[in-house]
């Protein structure tokens, strides 16, 4: 039985307003609907699994980083029941930074990648699974090699433009709509159907968020990535200057091409392919734009509360400062700030 992963600092990284976070589409719809087929799966905390069906399939699955989908694969191929429960049952503490974030988004994709081409146990090959189950893991592993496509939306595009060689053989204008018409109906039935699960404006800026560590994962195919590191947290907000360094060096890849795409049209070479390739790279740039401010906004906030917390000889929440340094005291439990 898996209930959703739920978090207790709903000021972290990963949510944004109205209860919206990263993850929410997949505990509020995705895991439902695995109930269907028996292919709801084990995310590695929140869940009660039966000790004699661990034990049929050896225990906790320990070849790849990502054991919880792993020993999930095993279970249902050896004929055992699932269930998701839409319930919080536990609260746990979400990563508190982008090099967290980074670095437990690029397991997920190691590990799920590993998992669908070097293992023994890949949903490819796994005898026992049913077509539906096979199809859900095929899905779910799949589904981190994204990353490569998020960035080639942007990085082909620049090319195009800078080359002026259309990357595909059609009509680059007739492609454009059908795409663009394709989009534009994928995102509002999602959001009409989501319920307010499904932002499309913060999804699409944590799927470039993703992107990096999704690409730095597909090693994963190459190398089965077995460490497990636990994500660190109560970090502290800043994340350091190397990520942002990288998400700011691929904004500029968007404002180059964009510049040529000012140019190309003012000297009347306004193709359908620079302009189609001129609206893909405004809508990444933009939204890499919007990430960078929410991270260095987020990291700023961090820092006043902290500092204003010190001053005051309280602890964000509430909780006065004890005998020891840096540390608070909130209901009896002293905890050190970071």
């Amino acid at each position: 039985m898996q209930t959703p992963q739920a978090f207790s600092n709903t000021d972290s990284l990963t949510f944004r307003r109205k209860g919206w976070y990263e993850q929410r589409m997949f505990y509020d719809f995705v895991q439902p609907a695995k109930n269907a087929t028996n292919s709801a799966m084990f995310t590695g905390t929140g869940a009660v699994l039966r000790r004699a069906a661990l034990d049929e399939v050896g225990a906790f699955a320990t070849g790849t980083a990502t054991e919880d989908i792993h020993t999930s694969l095993r279970l249902h191929a050896r004929g055992w029941r699932s269930v998701f429960v839409p319930r919080p049952l536990a609260y746990g503490l979400e990563v508190d930074n982008l090099r967290e974030y980074y670095r437990t988004r690029r397991r997920w994709a190691a590990g799920s990648l590993g998992l669908l081409f070097r293992s023994p146990d890949s949903p490819l090959r796994a005898p026992g699974l049913s077509i539906a189950q096979r199809l859900n893991y095929l899905s779910s592993t799949l589904a981190h090699l994204h990353g490569a496509q998020r960035l080639t939306y942007l990085l082909v595009p620049a090319l195009a433009v800078a080359t002026l060689e259309s990357p595909i053989r059609a009509s680059f204008a007739a492609y454009g709509l059908l795409l663009a018409g394709f989009a534009g109906l994928s995102v509002w039935l999602t959001y009409r159907y989501a319920r307010g699960a499904y932002h499309p404006w913060y999804a699409e800026t944590f799927q470039l968020a993703t992107a990096l560590p999704q690409v730095a994962g597909v090693r994963g195919v190459v190398r089965v990535d077995r460490k497990f590191r636990v994500s660190t947290k109560n970090a502290g907000r800043s994340s350091g200057l190397g990520l942002k360094l990288l998400f700011a060096a691929l904004a500029a890849v968007g404002v180059a091409g964009l510049v040529r795409v000012a140019q190309l049209v003012l000297t009347g070479q306004g193709s359908g392919l620079v302009l189609w390739s001129g609206g893909f790279l405004a809508l990444h740039t933009v939204l890499l734009g919007h990430l960078l401010v929410w991270v260095l906004g987020y990291e700023r906030r961090g820092s006043r509360t902290l500092l204003a917390a010190v001053d005051d000889g309280v602890g964000p929440g509430g909780g006065r400062r004890s005998g020891v340094p840096g540390a608070i005291v909130q209901d009896g439990v002293t905890a050190r700030a970071v």
